[in-house]
């Protein structure tokens, strides 16, 4: 994610004489570690700049550097569970091998169980010389309030959708392509990237798409039709139905500035479904849609079927209002 003069301005001289602990966020969680990752390499860099250049700053690019250690959630689980944490006392038992500073950054601090926050504490509390903890995490309100009251907070802006969609523009992507991305975002540059390369995500689209017209335009849509385009997401059912939510949710606001659009490639979709829904049908849609889509991620070994039909059913009811 691109950083302001001032935000940058703050991790150059914050690197220079450290704070024992602090806490980076943002709203995409992927631009706070980015961004932590940069403020421990500026810690270790020889002119605190991240030049990417000196010793220090090779070692930590290629991962060498023995005095930043990074924890987060393992292969398999879905929080940072205690094991974890207590290998921070290890790597703290003895001196800095380099002299200098040891830094020790927490990905996704957000998933920490409040079990290993509190483990932590007294480290932070009272922290050898020379030590900086650094948390990544997407929102600050996660973590306790003892440990937040311990911590430098630094909070980075999401970027305004134009200048990402700028930003997508000068690497040559397509205007159209890049207004969706720049939408989709969420104001994160990584997140764009992230879009970008997702090849899938196209199909996944294309096929959110065919749904909802199908929805819209079919007297007597075929519930086996509608069943295999659901189905033919796989493992990434949440998105398919986050995409069908964003049309509707769009058709909700049409017409309007396609900048306030999630989905300013598809105004001929949006604009059909504006006109063959009402209002309060399109919001009980979008309701069952993101019901399912939370059903999912929470409660993934559930059958994708019978999930399906259920909601095939109740939009067509809906629809029949």
């Amino acid at each position: 994610m691109l950083m302001s003069y001032s935000v940058r301005s703050f991790l150059m001289d914050s690197a220079k004489n450290p704070a024992s602990a602090y806490c980076i966020s943002a709203k995409a969680p992927e631009d706070a570690v980015r961004a932590a990752r940069e403020f421990c390499q500026r810690i270790f860099c020889e002119s605190h700049t991240a030049c990417g250049t000196c010793l220090p700053c090779r070692k930590f690019e290629a991962g060498n550097m023995v005095d930043y250690l990074e924890i987060g959630v393992q292969e398999g689980q879905d929080q940072i569970r205690i094991g974890e944490v207590r290998g921070i006392a290890e790597f703290l038992s003895g001196a800095a091998y380099e002299g200098g500073y040891r830094c020790i950054h927490v990905v996704y601090a957000q998933r920490l169980t409040v079990q290993s926050q509190n483990f932590l504490l007294k480290t932070i509390e009272e922290p050898p010389n020379n030590v900086v903890f650094v948390f990544s995490v997407d929102a600050i309100h996660k973590l306790l309030p003892t440990i937040r009251s311990r911590c430098m907070e630094m909070v980075l802006e999401s970027l305004p959708r134009k200048e990402v969609f700028q930003q997508l523009c000068k690497k040559g992507i397509h205007e159209q392509q890049a207004a969706y991305i720049a939408a989709w975002a969420g104001g994160s540059l990584i997140q764009a990237e992230k879009i970008l390369a997702d090849e899938q995500l196209a199909q996944i689209r294309q096929k959110a798409t065919a749904i909802a017209l199908r929805l819209a335009t079919k007297r007597n849509p075929s519930m086996y039709l509608l069943e295999q385009d659901f189905l033919s997401a796989g493992k990434r059912m949440p998105e398919i139905l986050y995409a069908i939510a964003s049309l509707f949710a769009d058709a909700a606001l049409w017409p309007c500035s396609e900048l306030m659009l999630n989905n300013p490639d598809a105004v001929q979709t949006i604009d059909v479904l504006a006109r063959q829904f009402t209002l309060p049908q399109i919001q009980r849609i979008i309701e069952l849609l993101n019901q399912r889509t939370e059903r999912k991620l929470r409660y993934p070994q559930f059958r994708d079927d019978l999930m399906i039909k259920s909601l095939i059913f109740d939009i067509l009811e809906v629809r029949a209002w």
